[in-house]
């Protein structure tokens, strides 16, 4: 285990307060917090199964499962040295390699198990070949041989847990000449200096011309002189995490870097490293050391729970339908018994005799026929359309026990959107028992709906493709007979002001939200976010004008960065009617229903009925601190008035 890694950990176990044994010089770490015990040995982290971590050290049998999955990926050959008697070919080693080596002009012979570019030689002809295989045989029982490509770029993308952390271009070790210096000055004036024993293929006296760049190296790792250059560019890291993701959704990884080269324009998967290499990468900047810390500390927070403590110690603040519920029954004189060792539940005694058990979060006085029925997306836009109500064409396809043949049916159905869905692109992909946002995404063209569906497909059994509806998204919410609030919902965006990045922008977005009292929860490494920023042709670094909208969100859920605006003045009376109707015939006293209209004024000019949210959360920040804690209180009340009526 490398020392920087190692420091890493300490520090974030003596932020986060973790307990932190070590064993063997610092090379296994035992960390314990949350009731849990989490070892980190070497470079291995416990995020990831260990079978999957075999296949992912072993080139050539994670090429054949990319190969499977139909992944652009460089091909990796094996073969077994003579040691291995019981495992060589029918005719040796020496034809099959022969054929690969006319195949593709050049190859790369490298340990099958091998890390770091160490035991990697390049064969242009049958004696380099001899020479490789003689090499990494005298130390391995096994190698593989994959194409030489001529690789414009190859780059790593760090992944914890489906998210994307970062991304960053492997630059391989050259000079610049400057058309007087000869290489071998040129060399000794560089960081590279050490190299010179091992360039001797080069004309070391020869004059690069100016602004020439030379090589010094075919390999990009970074323990053979490559430095990193991080990924700014959105659109690169869309298709850098989408490539990556991939691979993750089929591997189930938790923590995992995943090579990706650039060939002839086409990104290809190299490898997927399951020990996790950050020494080189957090020694280059404080940047890149932040970096690395933050996608460690998510590692051991995830295998950990620690959001789960977090939760416990921060409960009143992120779910505080309870606090608000008990300073209303005080008020009321109605009697309550609160669970003091979770702070999730509390059953309230009304002076009538009744009474209610309540539940934190998610806050719901529904019943559970009702609630299960909101609960499945496809079965509520059945009931609403038997009601008579409009709502977006869809259709679910549920997962079998191969996920890749479920994807493939949705891939059918994309062949002949027609006949198969009855609507075509935009669409909108969504896990069918998900709430606040969780895995829907609007899709454009069929590769961005098989990535969204191979997403969903992780989280939830059922996936629906559903109609893009084009309006203003409004909720409106009844509790018993009558309309407690309506707001339209805004997806979350930045204006642009001239002078800031569109990064800049988005931290300031986001530290924002507390001067609403809005728990900070939105991600601006969700990858939804990136793509948004590079289909308008932008990139975070990229300043955006004033005055300039920028959407980053395709859905309006607050949980995800979307803003509210009140509305309950403005409603047609034809839509209050259609909502009290709605929550009446699902039998739901409080209920939230998502609409889109082109004007939540004026009921003929039409509307889409979304879905039904049978615990909808009252604290939606149309308001600043004081204000806001006043009216969700008010709210509040009358769903207490509410519940004591009929419990």
């Amino acid at each position: 285990m490398g020392k920087e890694l190692v420091e890493i950990v300490k520090n974030i176990c003596a932020e986060e307060k973790i307990t932190l044994h070590t064993y063997s010089s610092d090379y296994i770490l035992q960390l314990e917090a949350n009731k849990r015990i989490m070892f980190i040995f070497g470079n291995k982290f416990p995020n990831n199964n260990a079978a999957i971590e075999k296949i992912c050290d072993d080139k050539a049998a994670l090429s054949d499962i990319l190969e499977h999955y139909n992944i652009p990926h460089v091909p990796h050959y094996l073969f077994y040295s003579f040691l291995s008697e019981q495992n060589i070919r029918e005719n040796g080693n020496w034809p099959d390699m022969i054929k690969l080596l006319k195949k593709y002009d050049a190859v790369v012979c490298k340990n099958n198990r091998g890390t770091g570019g160490t035991s990697v030689y390049k064969a242009t002809n049958q004696k380099e070949l001899e020479f490789a295989v003689e090499k990494i045989f005298n130390s391995s029982k096994s190698l593989c041989i994959s194409p030489y490509y001529d690789i414009e770029n190859e780059y790593r993308v760090i992944v914890v847990s489906n998210e994307y952390q970062y991304a960053f271009r492997k630059v391989r070790p050259h000079v610049i000449g400057d058309g007087v210096s000869s290489l071998i000055e040129l060399i000794n004036q560089s960081e590279y200096k050490d190299r010179l024993k091992s360039l001797k293929d080069f004309d070391l006296d020869s004059i690069p011309e100016k602004n020439e760049k030379v090589l010094l190296s075919w390999k990009h790792n970074l323990g053979q002189g490559a430095t990193p250059e991080l990924v700014k560019d959105s659109k690169l890291k869309e298709k850098l995490f989408n490539l990556a993701k991939r691979c993750i959704s089929y591997l189930d990884m938790g923590f995992v870097s995943v090579d990706v080269v650039e060939v002839s324009g086409t990104l290809q998967v190299l490898e997927i490293n399951s020990g996790i290499m950050i020494e080189k990468f957090s020694q280059y900047s404080e940047e890149c050391y932040e970096l690395a810390k933050k996608a460690v500390k998510k590692a051991i927070e995830e295998y950990l729970h620690l959001d789960m403590k977090y939760k416990l110690t921060s409960r009143k603040k992120k779910h505080f339908v309870l606090p608000v519920l008990t300073k209303i029954a005080k008020k009321k004189k109605v009697d309550i018994i609160e669970d003091v060792e979770e702070q999730n539940f509390a059953i309230f005694s009304f002076p009538n005799g009744k009474k209610f058990v309540a539940r934190d979060f998610p806050f719901n006085i529904n019943d559970g026929g009702s609630t299960a029925l909101c609960t499945n997306k496809s079965a509520c836009c059945s009931f609403i359309s038997y009601l008579n109500y409009s709502c977006p064409k869809e259709k679910y396809f549920v997962r079998k026990s191969n996920r890749s043949k479920s994807v493939k049916k949705i891939e059918a159905a994309l062949e002949n959107m027609d006949k198969e869905l009855g609507f075509t692109f935009p669409i909108v992909v969504k896990p069918y028992n998900q709430s606040q946002g969780k895995g829907v995404r609007v899709v454009r063209n069929q590769q961005e709906c098989i990535e969204a569906a191979e997403d969903a497909f992780m989280i939830s059994e059922i996936v629906i493709l559903q109609e893009y509806c084009v309006g203003k998204e409004y909720r409106i919410v009844v509790l018993g007979k009558e309309i407690l609030q309506a707001y339209q919902r805004i997806p979350f965006y930045i204006c642009g002001d001239g002078a800031k990045t569109i990064e800049e922008l988005i931290d300031d977005k986001i530290k924002s939200f507390d001067d609403y009292g809005r728990d900070v929860s939105v991600n601006k490494n969700d990858f939804r976010i990136y793509k948004n920023i590079a289909r308008e042709g932008y990139d975070t670094n990229a300043i955006l004008e004033d005055g300039k909208i920028l959407r980053l969100q395709d859905i309006a859920n607050i949980s995800l960065g979307g803003e509210s605006i009140d509305v309950l003045n403005d409603v047609d009376d034809k839509f209050k009617d259609m909502a009290i109707s709605i929550a009446d015939s699902f039998n739901l006293r409080l209920c939230g229903i998502d609409i889109i209209a082109d004007d939540i004024s004026n009921f003929d000019l039409g509307y889409k009925i979304l879905e039904i949210n049978s615990s909808p959360g009252l604290d939606n920040y149309l308001y600043p601190k004081e204000q806001q804690e006043k009216y969700v209180e008010s709210l509040y009340s009358r769903v207490m008035d509410e519940i004591g009526k009929h419990n």
